[in-house]
Order: C-alpha cells, then structure tokens, then sequence
C-alpha cells in the first residue's frame, strides 16, 4: 500500500510539472511544432494536409517529411481545445506521464526490486532532460514513450509489443537503427523467438519503406561534411606543402579517417561527464536548459556506482542488458553533425535512469549516503524547477525564436494590408498559417502555385500565403509598396524606421502611403 502511495504522488508530481502553464511556458515555439500542428489542422478540416496531399503517412512539411505520428496524435487534441499552443503539446505533455509509469514497470520486470522501480520513475518524472521535452511538441518525446511501452509489453505480451514497436518508426528517425537492435536484445535477454511479432513488426517496417519519401540524411550526416570537404583537402594540401609524401597523406587523411575522428568525438560526447551530470544538452532550439546534465550530479553518481558494481562482481543478466543500451545509443547520434543533442538521444530513456536508481539504491544501504544523497537529489531537483519554470522563458527565447507569435498578433490589428515576411525568420510561414489560423484550403491553393522542384522549402527564393509574401526584404524597394508591412530581422529594416521592435530580434515597420 505505501509503495502504491509513493507511485501514485509521483505521477501527480509528473502532471503537475507537465501541464503547469503549458500552453505558455515555453511561450515561444519552434518552428517544427507549429507546422505539425497546422498539418494537423488541415488534415482535420481538410482530410489534406497543407500541400493537398491525402497521404497522412507522408507529411511534406518543410519537405523534410516529418514522420507522421505526432501529427496525427494532435488532432484530436485540435479538435477539443482548438488550434493553440496547449493543444499541440497536450499529447506529448500526456504521453509522458504514462512513460514515468513504464519506467517503474520496467525496472519491476528487470529487477522486481520496489524501491529501483519508484525510483526510476521518479528520475524520469524529474529528469532535466525529458522534463523540457514533454511540454513541447517533440517527436522523439513520443518515441520514449512507445519505446518504454514495447519494452514493457515485451514481458507481458509479445503481439501489443510488435504494435507499440512499429509505430515507433513513424515518431522519430533513430527509431529506425535504435529500435530494432533494441528488439534484437530483448529476444536474446528473454531467449525468446516469436514469429507472430516478426510478422507485425514486419508489417509495419513494409509501410514504412513503401511510404519512404526521403530521410534528412544530406544535410544531417557527417559524411556529408557543411563545407563539403574543403577542410580535408586544405588539410592534406598544407602536408603535402610540408614534405608529407603523397601516399601517407592520403593513407592517414581521407574521408574514411575524417569520418572515424568525427564519430568518436561525437560518441564520446554523449558519454562524458560533462552532458550526463554539468553541461547537458544546453540545446535551447528544443527547450533545453544549459548547465543541467541529462541525468544530473546525482544520477551520474548512480552511473558511476553500478559501474563499480559491475567491474567488482559478476554483472546480472540485467545490467548487461542496459548497458549494452546505454553503450549503442550513442552510435545513432554519432551518425550526425554536432554533439549534445537532447532529440536524438532520447533513445537513451528510460533506461539510462534505471542505471542510476540501480546504483543509487546500493549507496543508500549506507544510512548516512541516504541522508545526503536523498536531500542531494531534492535540492538539485528545486534548483531545476526553479530555473525552469521562473527563467526558462528568457533562457529559451533566441533559441526558440520568441517573437512570432507577438509580431503576427501586432500585424493583426493593422488595416488592410501587403505583408512581406523575411524568409531569415525560420520558416515563418509556419508561424503565420498557425497563429492566424488560415484556412487549409486557402494554405492549399498557395502552396500548389510553388514550384515542386526543391528539396526544403526555404530552398524557394518568394512564395505565398494570403496576404502574407514570404521572400528576403529589400528595404528601399519595397518600404516604396503603399500600406506595406515589412517583418524582418533586425538588420533588414533602418532602426530609424522600424515601427516595432519585438524582443530585439524582430522589426516590423509600417506606414501608411
């Protein structure tokens, strides 16, 4: 009964923290959440998304093709509480709550240990991590969730499994490397064989390849370096300039090495103390907070620990099982550019807190560790709450493009009017169909006047969408169109004819001809 007491005040815990002024905090908004819930939006008005399409599992978006599953899930959402904020983020905002409760069933089937399972899940309640990334509208919170529902249903039934572990891959692109190597170990944990699993998850995988319009591998990947190999050959030239023979330079200094350096660095990265406990993802593009690790101080210490456990005895059948986890999650983010990234390792949840609370509920057996470690985790635990919930607005404003939202309702209350929208704002026609609440078949009727001929549609030099041109401003020229609104960057528009200033990266001027 305490045990039931104890799970049952985390999940509120859980529901309070994911749902307190959700729809306003982050009260900015990137631009892929707004899109897929306009596409929403239009699928439910419309049965299409914005581009006419009738195909809900080929989402064209920015003509990234977005997996569709998020979408989809928001538009009951839509439909109860409208086209806002709050509605786009309830699912992922729900759905997490859910993913604190399998983190405790997991540990239970893993461990049948009460206070490893409470634990768990009160990591992954509070985790400065997942915490951001449920109370806005991600893709790979969705994939945490179903990836923690699989597992689950893993141990209890097997064809629930397969369904769970195929939508995963219509949530986020590391579900299609990640999940099934994930598969592949739960059998062999399990010793295990199921054909009836095969088969769904096949199914699935069959849909997913048949509907396959494309991955963001060229822009993403690191052997598609941004300067196009320009780094590499400079490299190879100024050796060559210093008496490297030709053969050793091209042996030790090619692509293939270039590749390998960058994967270690990368892989490294995601492994280090310094993103597990100090630095953490510090990605405030996806409503992260500098300076929180994604499993803290305390939950490294938990990491560390279980490590210790493992070189000093022989390590459980579970043990090897997560950190084989927590060893190959990294590979996938590896694959691309840049390091830190909190989307593309959230494959690591919930099974990297279940390592903490492991190692943590071993240090406890020591009464005065418990004492320490358990204020620890509490005080660090506020600290977070506190910096997110009274500074994460201001934190999070550049990196999630604050200012739309304020710039579209200024334009609103302007007579009638040409408004010109500087591309440089980051797929701003995402932000003016959603706070505007254009309708889909006007959207629909724009986007068919684009040329079809690009790979992402910030590609495409000036389109379209009501009254609203979306194209990079040339001031003198087009402040001289009678009753023009110009929205731009700050550097686009004179600071002595700038009519408005939002947040001091958006300027809007206006005069009436």
């Amino acid at each position: 009964m305490k045990n039931k007491i104890i799970l049952t005040l985390i999940l509120l815990l859980s529901l309070f923290l994911r749902f307190y002024k959700l729809g306003s905090l982050p009260n900015a908004y990137t631009p892929d959440e707004v899109a897929q819930g306009y596409t929403a939006y239009s699928i439910l008005k419309t049965g299409k998304d914005e581009w006419g399409s009738r195909n809900w599992l080929t989402l064209k978006s920015f003509g990234d093709y977005k997996p569709p599953l998020q979408t989809l899930f928001m538009i009951p959402s839509i439909k109860i509480f409208g086209l806002t904020p709050f509605a786009i983020r309830f699912p992922n905002a729900l759905l997490s709550i859910f993913t604190v409760l399998l983190a405790y069933l997991i540990a239970k089937k893993l461990f049948n240990v009460e206070s490893i399972s409470l634990l768990s899940a009160f990591l992954v309640s509070v985790s400065p991590h997942l915490l951001p990334m449920s109370r806005i509208a991600l893709e790979a919170n969705i994939l945490v969730f179903l990836t923690s529902l699989g597992t689950y249903l893993f141990f209890t039934n097997l064809p629930l499994s397969a369904i769970a572990f195929g939508l995963t891959l219509f949530t986020y692109h590391s579900a299609k490397v990640f999940v099934p190597v994930l598969i592949i170990a739960l059998f062999i944990y399990t010793k295990k064989f199921n054909k009836t699993f095969l088969v769904i998850f096949s199914l699935f995988l069959a849909i997913l390849i048949l509907n396959n319009k494309g991955v963001r591998m060229g822009d993403i990947a690191i052997t598609h370096p941004t300067d196009n190999w320009q780094g590499l050959s400079s490299d190879q030239y100024q050796m060559r300039q210093n008496g490297s023979p030709k053969l050793i330079t091209r042996l030790l200094n090619n692509k293939l090495t270039y590749v390998g350096k960058v994967f270690a660095q990368n892989y490294f990265s995601y492994l280090s103390p310094q993103f597990l406990a100090t630095t953490g993802a510090g990605e405030t593009t996806y409503g992260m907070l500098p300076g929180f690790g994604i499993v803290s101080y305390i939950g490294t210490l938990g990491i560390l620990y279980t490590i210790y456990i493992v070189i000093k005895k022989k390590p459980s059948r579970q043990l090897k099982l997560l950190f084989f986890l927590l060893l190959f999650a990294p590979c996938i983010p590896a694959l691309a550019k840049g390091t830190y990234s909190a989307n593309r390792i959230s494959i690591l949840a919930p099974f990297i807190q279940i390592i903490c609370a492991y190692g943590l509920i071993a240090l406890l057996n020591n009464k005065y560790l418990k004492i320490l470690i358990t204020l620890l985790l509490f005080f660090e635990s506020a600290y977070f709450f506190q910096t997110y919930f009274y500074r994460a607005n201001q934190i999070l404003a550049d990196g999630m493009l604050f200012g739309h939202k304020e710039a579209i309702g200024y334009v609103k209350q302007l007579p009638e009017k040409t408004i010109i929208y500087s591309r440089k704002l980051s797929e701003p026609q995402a932000y003016v169909a959603f706070f505007n609440q254009i309708d889909p078949s006007i959207t629909q009727k724009d986007f068919a006047q684009i040329k079809q001929d690009f790979t992402f549609l910030d590609q495409v030099g000036e389109y379209k969408l009501a009254n609203y041109i979306f194209k990079n401003i040339d001031f003198v020229r087009d402040s001289q169109i009678p009753n023009v609104v110009l929205v731009g960057k700050t550097d686009e528009i004179p600071n002595d004819k700038v009519t408005l200033f939002v947040q001091d990266k958006i300027a809007i001027f206006y005069e009436t001809k």
